[in-house]
């Protein structure tokens, strides 16, 4: 249980560094509800099992510099089952600066966390603002007491259609204050209405001490991430997306993803 406490606390994190690289493009997003569903395979398979996953998700837009989003996801795994809930939002404060902050609850030991807080602070820099600066801190607190603060910056490159990322984490994880890090970097292309692809890759080290046994040894678990995304709009105002991602945490397993959803905006 112990070991299985700590992989998840390396997924909540590699999945959290994979996925929070972009973020200019979402301020202008209509009002949208999508629903999707994932199915992971792992292996070896008789340790982990299969996993399965729903997500419903809700974004607003309140007026032309904020949008709020909500998502309510349900996970299965051998563990049990285990719902997250998330609500948060995008503000432009200036022509220089918006944020992002949400928290989310979990209500399973094992598969969620317990409560977890996210803000970034992100900079428009240059004379046609075509590059962001990202300020950003997470916590993370999970059902047996360990807790994970996370530091992050990079840059990301807006060039016509194309968008390019690097992101840092600096990761603290108490009991014990060790602390690791991961890497973040991200190819996307596409148009609002049209479609948008990205293709994402994360990688790096989590280091944590078991919270509920006296051991002064820190666990320590690498990880490569990819993603493959794509969303297309097959009407005016609705559409699908997809996702392939491929997770290899060294010494412990690999795991295959595929997520297929669809979205109507209003």
């Amino acid at each position: 249980m112990i070991k299985k406490n700590i992989t998840t606390a390396f997924i909540v994190l590699c999945l959290f560094c994979a996925g929070r690289g972009v973020f200019a493009e979402y301020i202008a997003l209509p009002s949208r509800i999508e629903v999707s569903g994932l199915y992971e395979y792992l292996s070896p398979k008789d340790v982990y099992g299969n996993w399965g996953s729903g997500t419903l998700g809700f974004s607003q837009k309140i007026s032309e510099d904020l949008n709020l989003i909500s998502d309510f996801s349900y996970f299965s795994r051998n563990e049990g089952s285990g719902i997250l809930v998330a609500v948060g939002g995008y503000k432009d404060w200036s022509r220089d600066m918006f944020t992002f902050t949400s928290i989310s609850a979990g209500t399973n030991v094992v598969i969620t966390p317990k409560v977890r807080f996210d803000n970034d602070f992100n900079f428009k820099l240059g004379e046609k603002q075509a590059f962001i600066l990202p300020l950003g801190f997470t916590y993370i607190w999970y059902y047996d007491l360990r807790n994970d603060v996370l530091l992050s910056t990079g840059l990301s490159v807006y060039l016509d259609s194309w968008i390019f990322t690097y992101r840092f984490f600096l990761n603290f994880s108490n009991p014990g204050t060790t602390i690791s890090f991961s890497n973040l970097l991200s190819i996307g292309c596409g148009k609002e209405g049209e479609q948008w692809t990205y293709f994402d890759i994360s990688y790096g080290e989590l280091k944590s001490l078991p919270a509920n046994i006296d051991s002064y040894m820190a666990i320590s678990e690498k990880s490569l991430y990819l993603s493959f995304k794509h969303r297309s709009w097959i009407g005016s105002d609705y559409g699908v997306f997809t996702e392939l991602n491929y997770l290899n945490v060294v010494d412990l397993y690999q795991k295959y993803g595929i997520s297929l959803g669809f979205f109507k905006e209003f």
